[in-house]
C-alpha cells in the first residue's frame, strides 16, 4: 500500500506488520522510532520475517507524515499521513468509552480518524475513496460478547455520524454503510425466564385491562446493563489467568471475575460450565487451532466453535445470555444477508435498494466512482 503511491491516508493499529523482526533487540532502531515520536507501548512482537522498517520507509522514501497518538494525528497538516496507534488491535470500545470520560485517551477514536481522513482527502480536486472499518464489532461477535459489541456499535455509529455531517449538504458524494458478513448469529430474543408482572396502562385503549405479555421480551434497562460492562470477555479471561491456562479453574473463580466486570451477575454454579473441557474429536495435527487434543466444552452447535481456548469467552457469553435476552448460534461467520445503507444523489443510490451479491455492490461502487 505504501509503495503503490495510491494510498494517501492510512490510519490503524497493526504497527507490528510495519516494524522489522528485530525491533525488540535492535536498540538503535528503537531509539530512532522514539525520535520519531513512537511510544514504547507501540513496540511489540513483530509479525514481519525480514528487517524492513516500513514506517521509516514511508517517511523517508514516500513522503508520509507520521502519527502514533491522538495528539500527533490532530497536529498533522500534510496531504499524506500514516498513523499507527497500537502494536496490534487498537483499544476496544469499552476501553475507549472509559478513557473518553476523563479525556485521557492516547489513541484517536474511529470518529477522530474519520474526520482527519476527510479533512486530508477532501483537498484533492479529483475526489477520493475512503474506507472506514469498525473491525472490532466482528471480534465481539466471535466471542459472543454482547456488551463489547454494543460499545463497538456506538463507536462505529459516531464515525458514521461524522461522515453524514460532512456529506449531508453535498450532491457529489456517495456513502455506503454495510458489512462484509454477520458474525455470531446474534439476536435479541424473548424468553420464558423472568416473566414480567402484569400492569394497568394509561389510555382508553387498555382501560380496565391488565397488560401482561406472555414472555419476557427484554426490558430496555438490559441495554443499560450491557453498556455498564467494564471489560471485554478477553479482559475477563486474562483476569482469571494472564497466561490463559484455564485448566483447574473453578466456577467460583469465573463468577468472581465476571461479577467484577459485568452489571449482570452470575453464581458460581452458573459459571461452572465455563472451565469444562472435553476431548477434541475434530483434532487435526498441525492445524493452528484444531491441533489441540482438548477443547472447551460447548454443549450445542460445537462444530461451529473453532478457536480453541478462546472459546472460554463464548462460554462466558452463554452464562450471561439468558439475563441479556441474547442468543448466539456460532463463534464464526454466517451467511445471513447484511443491510446496505446508501446516502447520496438519488440517481445513484436507488440502485442499491435491492437484494444483491457483494460483488454487485462492489461493481456499483466502482461504477459510481469512475462515471461522471
Amino acid at each position: 500500500m505504501i509503495e503503490s503511491g495510491n494510498v494517501d491516508v492510512l490510519l490503524s493499529g497493526g504497527a507490528r506488520v510495519f516494524l522489522p523482526s528485530d525491533i525488540k533487540t535492535d536498540l538503535a532502531d528503537q531509539a530512532l522510532m522514539k525520535d520519531l515520536g513512537m511510544p514504547t507501548t507501540s513496540f511489540g512482537k513483530s509479525k514481519r520475517n525480514d528487517d524492513r522498517n516500513l514506517i521509516l520507509e514511508a517517511k523517508a522514501d514516500h513522503g508520509y507524515e507520521l502519527a502514533f497518538t491522538k495528539q500527533q494525528l490532530a497536529a498533522l497538516d500534510g496531504n499524506k499521513i500514516l498513523g499507527l496507534f497500537a502494536n496490534s488491535g487498537m483499544a476496544d470500545g469499552i476501553a475507549y468509552t472509559a478513557c473518553s470520560k476523563d479525556n485521557s485517551c492516547i489513541e484517536p477514536s474511529l470518529r477522530d480518524m474519520t474526520i482527519k481522513a476527510l479533512d486530508v482527502l477532501s483537498q484533492d480536486p479529483d475526489g477520493f475513496f475512503l474506507m472506514i472499518e469498525g473491525g472490532q464489532i466482528d471480534w465481539a461477535g466471535h466471542s459472543n460478547d454482547a456488551g463489547t459489541m454494543l460499545h463497538e456499535l456506538i463507536k462505529f455509529d459516531q464515525a458514521v455520524q461524522a461522515v453524514y455531517d460532512w456529506v449531508k449538504d453535498r450532491e457529489d458524494t456517495l456513502v455506503i454503510v454495510t458489512a462484509d458478513h454477520e458474525t455470531g448469529s446474534f439476536g435479541l430474543s424473548y424468553s420464558r425466564k423472568n416473566l414480567p408482572e402484569g400492569k394497568f396502562l394509561d389510555g382508553d385503549g387498555m382501560q380496565g385491562r391488565e397488560y401482561k405479555p406472555n414472555f419476557n421480551f427484554g426490558p430496555l434497562a438490559t441495554l443499560d446493563k450491557l453498556y455498564a460492562q467494564s471489560g471485554t470477555f478477553y479482559n475477563m479471561m486474562s483476569a482469571v489467568d494472564s497466561n490463559w491456562d484455564f485448566n483447574g479453574t473453578t466456577g467460583q473463580e469465573w463468577a468472581d471475575v465476571i461479577n467484577q466486570y459485568s452489571a449482570i451477575k452470575v453464581t458460581a454454579e452458573q459459571a461452572e460450565q465455563i472451565p469444562q473441557r472435553e476431548v477434541n474429536e475434530y483434532q487435526v495435527p498441525g492445524h493452528k487451532y484444531l491441533d489441540a487434543s482438548e477443547f472447551p466444552k460447548i454443549v450445542d452447535f460445537k462444530e461451529f466453535y473453532v478457536y480453541g481456548d478462546e472459546l472460554h469467552g463464548n462460554l462466558i457469553g452463554r452464562t450471561l445470555a439468558a439475563d441479556q435476552n441474547v442468543v448466539w448460534g456460532t463463534g464464526t461467520h454466517t451467511a445471513a444477508p447484511v443491510p446496505v445503507y446508501a446516502f447520496g444523489p438519488m440517481g445513484v443510490i436507488k440502485q442499491f435498494s435491492t437484494m444483491q451479491h457483494h460483488v454487485d455492490l462492489a461493481n456499483k461502487m466502482i461504477a459510481a466512482l469512475i462515471e461522471p
